[in-house]
């Protein structure tokens, strides 16, 4: 009789799923911080065009008698009919910015209006003084709850040194955004 030699070459079964497991988990790892990777440059971009946002507001300013174009109720940047993009693009700004996830998130916009009582009591309002901007951060909470704002999860630029001036909190914020702060 014959005898079947089996042959060595090849792997068994055990080897196979061993090569699986790892493949599997590297991919995994590897997903994560491609994920991660990508809310924080979402973050970084909103910083970016909103100090853009900021600079073509300021050149704004500059070319009418100190005013910010006019939003008392605020609005959601990037809607192209809105108060701030009509005001701004194409002449302070190229194009309207556009929040990375704008289904969900955009740039909002507030203006605060200053009042000034002279001694001999005339009263002079001057619409437009001042402004806030605020974008959500995904990721980059320690950002938003450091910039001197009022809000800890949105990013927040204003004109005044004071952020009493536009209150802004998390919760006004979320409730003005497209789709809501998941």
């Amino acid at each position: 009789m014959k005898k079947i030699k089996l042959s060595t070459k090849g792997f068994t079964l055990l080897e196979t799923l061993l090569v699986l497991a790892v493949i599997v988990l590297v991919t995994a790892v590897t997903l994560l911080s491609i994920n991660q990777a990508k809310t924080k440059a979402r973050d970084a971009r909103r910083i970016k065009e909103l100090k853009q946002i900021e600079i073509a507001l300021r050149l704004y300013s500059q070319s009418h008698d100190g005013n910010f174009p006019v939003c008392d109720n605020g609005e959601i940047v990037g809607n192209a009919t809105g108060t701030l993009i009509a005001a701004l693009v194409p002449r302070y700004l190229i194009a309207p910015p556009e929040d990375p996830l704008p289904n969900l998130y955009g740039y909002y916009y507030k203006t605060a209006s200053l009042t000034i009582t002279r001694p001999n009591g005339e009263v002079t309002i001057i619409n437009g003084a001042f402004f806030r901007l605020a974008a959500y951060m995904e990721t980059n909470k320690d950002v938003a709850s450091n910039d001197g704002g009022t809000a800890t999860e949105y990013y927040e630029i204003f004109s005044v040194p004071t952020s009493s001036t536009i209150y802004l909190d998390d919760a006004i914020l979320d409730a003005v955004m497209p789709g809501r702060r998941p």
